[in-house]
């Protein structure tokens, strides 16, 4: 295809301002987690080669009347919409040509790049400010299904800047108008002049070292860690930390590393699990731009690579990604192989794949599990823990041994910190101290970490970095439901009070060391085994922590899902994990249970303290929500409208809302934290008393009905309500309990249990 520029499809569009932030939430990805690292080490680390492994004979390209033309059409049209189209073409032609030269075949032959047509390019640049643009070329195979292909088929998204939504017709013959000459296009004819003499005094001889045997890949090209030996690699890591390392302070998180990073999060979120991680390359006239992207971390090299200057280089680089295997490309290394329904080879789907659905999977434990539908992803993130959750079966199942395993089960897959500890080390400790309603596992392990796989290496080129490893951990648990569909009225008091204090709750947990940290809706399930009544099961340790003597976790990162965070992890600060935070957050989702909310707001609506909560785009609106709802002075359903069957809760949750402002009073703005209630103020300081003297009496074991008549007793007539109970338990010391400044999380559980038999709604 050839363009030359010499009419316009009209009519004209003015030249495009600077783009605007389109992607908020990747600029503040990129913030935390992007790093700039050197094009050699980058290509060294990823793609398995020196950047410039073939460069001199691929320098020949240009000798190529069909390469050459192409490149010259990219650099005219650059900036305008055409350029995807031409880019496209060009990486094409390369990666045909090259074959020929360098005499090789790729690992994945069928892969070729396709671009969007310009038309709708110029739709989307025009429309770019508001909308995020779908990426300009792709790499993927060819499709089976036709023409139409989705991010779970990306191989290799491209962005390319562009600056012009105008489109220049496709002409057969027409003269080039100097006029419209650009400055990359005038550099291009004089690189070109220069190149053709420097091939022009070159014998084709100085190129056979480069060639290789056909049928055969490049050489150097296997997997990162099995090319080199560790003495190699651990060379190359200091030689580069010594001498190489970019500045660690920069990090591109400009409108364009917004774009490459939103079609990496596709490309990742829509592979549901069966990609490990994501490349992206961004185009911005002559410069190329090389990204990586994993669970730890994102990796960028600089922008002043001149695809002009180092043809050959960039080249040879084109060659690098079309000759990776599917493990480079972030196929999921521990699948044994997929089947299908039919169990015919012949029917296996090929890599990329838009799920796991058909993998098999291998434990430690000698048991092979297929996986089946996918339950639950987590698309939002790049960085951090990413989790997938499929239904699966018990492939290889022995009639004696695994009799106990039930045919419908889950498996989970999971990134997590590997300082973490294990989520069945908690569950085993919790079933060892006779706590029910435990997650029941059959098969777990951690199978790899991300920094052993290779590009690990990367993050140790970065002085001063704080990368946080990840391990892969998978395990295999029978299939719960979530609560939510099956909570009624009837249940949800006792639910919320077995979840806080029974035997299997937060507090029996904390009593033997043990937060969970990530109390939500979808992480409290119920065991369909058990019709009678709901067997509720505290499901998902990943986010589990240990605390010390003092009761307390130690200093780490915030964590919880968002919308359901306390206000203290709603501050974005190190904390100590407290069982307060995990109560608040059991409070906020028996609020959530209750609420009657819509889940699209008007653009008026959007700025309530409702829509805050709901559509909780960021921890800070978490926050404001929070506060909004603690510094109200009357009822819980002024900020929170409840549903019909749950408005006679509402007294519940009033007095949860008056008992989370007190264990917040330190935290929360003066404005907030001086509101005062009488009626609401008063039962507080009762209902404490009331918990504390419970607790000095009887322990966490007090019977409800007991606990009941107590709270009762109290709520008429606190001073004797004390007093009876200490007269009847011979003690005291009840009756000179006073309202604590700083809320023990003790005195905060029995006060968070109290409240919910305050009033009897049997």
């Amino acid at each position: 295809m050839a363009f030359y520029p010499a009419q316009l499809e009209a009519p004209a569009v003015p030249m495009l301002t600077q783009r605007p932030r389109v992607l908020e939430d990747m600029e503040v990805e990129l913030n935390y987690h992007a790093k700039e690292i050197p094009l050699d080490a980058f290509v060294r680390a990823f793609l398995g080669v020196a950047s410039d492994m073939w460069a001199a004979p691929l320098q020949q390209l240009l000798e190529d009347s069909f390469v050459e033309r192409e490149l010259r059409d990219y650099c005219f049209l650059a900036h305008t919409s055409n350029a995807p189209e031409v880019a496209a073409t060009l990486l094409n032609d390369i990666k045909k040509h090259a074959a020929r030269l360098l005499r090789v075949t790729y690992p994945l032959e069928d892969i070729h790049f396709i671009s969007q047509d310009p038309p709708a390019v110029r739709e989307q640049l025009l429309k770019s400010g508001t909308i995020a643009r779908t990426a300009d070329v792709d790499a993927i195979r060819n499709l089976d299904r036709g023409g139409t292909y989705g991010s779970e088929d990306v191989l290799l998204p491209i962005q390319i800047e562009m600056t012009d939504a105008r489109v220049y017709e496709d002409l057969s013959t027409g003269a080039v108008d100097d006029g419209l000459f650009s400055p990359l296009y005038e550099k291009f004819m004089m690189v070109s002049r220069s190149t053709v003499l420097f091939l022009s005094v070159c014998s084709r001889s100085c190129f056979t070292q480069y060639m290789y045997t056909r049928n055969t890949g490049p050489a150097g090209f296997g997997d990162p860690l099995s090319s080199m030996s560790d003495a190699e690699r651990k060379k190359i890591v200091v030689y580069e930390t010594t001498y190489t390392v970019a500045p660690p302070a920069f990090k591109d998180t400009s409108p364009m590393a917004q774009l490459i990073a939103k079609q990496a999060r596709d490309v990742l979120a829509y592979s549901r699990g069966s990609r490990q991680h994501a490349f992206g390359m961004v185009l911005r006239g002559e410069h190329m731009q090389l990204w990586y992207f994993n669970p730890i971390g994102i990796v960028h090299t600089p922008q002043e690579f001149s695809i002009l200057d180092n043809f050959g280089t960039f080249a040879s680089i084109i060659v690098a990604f079309c000759s990776l295997t599917e493990r480079q490309w972030g196929n999921l290394e521990i699948i044994q192989t997929y089947i299908t329904a039919s169990k015919s080879p012949a029917s296996i789907p090929r890599f990329p794949h838009p799920s796991l659905t058909g993998a098999l999977i291998k434990f430690d434990d000698g048991r092979v599990y297929c996986v089946e539908d996918r339950i639950h992803s987590e698309p939002a993130m790049i960085v951090g823990r990413r989790t997938f959750v499929y239904n699966t079966v018990l492939w290889n199942r022995q009639e004696t041994a695994d009799d106990h395993v039930p045919e419908r089960l889950v498996i989970k897959l999971s990134y997590v910190p590997c300082w973490s500890e294990t989520e069945w080390s908690f569950i085993q400790d919790a079933n060892r101290a006779g706590i029910e309603h435990m997650p029941e596992g059959f098969s777990w392990g951690e199978f790899f970490r991300v920094s052993e796989r290779g590009q690990g290496c990367v993050p140790l080129l970065q002085k001063d970095a704080v990368w946080s490893d990840r391990a892969f951990r998978v395990a295999v648990f029978p299939e719960y439901e979530p609560i939510l569909g099956g909570i009624t009225p009837k249940d949800y008091i006792r639910v919320i009070r077995e979840l806080a204090t029974s035997a299997y709750g937060l507090y029996r947990l904390y009593k033997i060391g043990i937060l969970h940290r990530d109390v939500s809706e979808n992480n409290i399930m119920v065991d369909p085994r058990h019709a009678d009544q709901p067997w509720v099961v505290l499901n998902d340790f990943d986010l589990a922590i240990r605390t010390e003597p003092d009761g307390i976790a130690p200093l780490t990162t915030f964590a919880g899902t968002r919308h359901l965070l306390s206000y203290e992890a709603s501050l974005q600060m190190p904390m100590r994990h407290r069982l307060r935070h995990d109560l608040e957050a059991l409070f906020t989702l028996a609020l959530w249970w209750a609420a009657d909310v819509p889940y699209t707001f008007t653009e008026e609506e959007s700025t309530t303290p409702l829509a805050w909560w709901v559509l909780a785009k960021g921890e800070h609106e978490v926050r404001a929500f929070k506060e909004a709802l603690y510094a109200g002075a009357h009822r819980v359903a002024d900020t929170v409208p409840l549903a019909a069957d749950y408005k006679p809760f509402a007294p519940h949750l009033d007095l949860l809302v008056a008992l989370f402002r007190e264990a917040n009073r330190t935290l929360l703005p003066p404005s907030t934290a001086a509101v005062r209630n009488a009626p609401f103020e008063a039962l507080l300081v009762q209902v404490q008393r009331l918990a504390a003297g419970i607790r000095r009496i009887d322990g966490p074991y007090l019977s409800d009905s007991d606990t009941r008549i107590l709270c009762q007793q109290c709520l008429k007539n606190p001073r004797r309500g004390i007093a009876d109970a200490a007269q009847s338990h011979r003690g005291g010391e009840c009756g000179q309990i006073k309202l604590m400044e700083t809320v023990d999380d003790d005195v905060l559980t029995f006060t968070f249990l109290a409240t919910l038999l305050a009033r009897d709604t049997t």
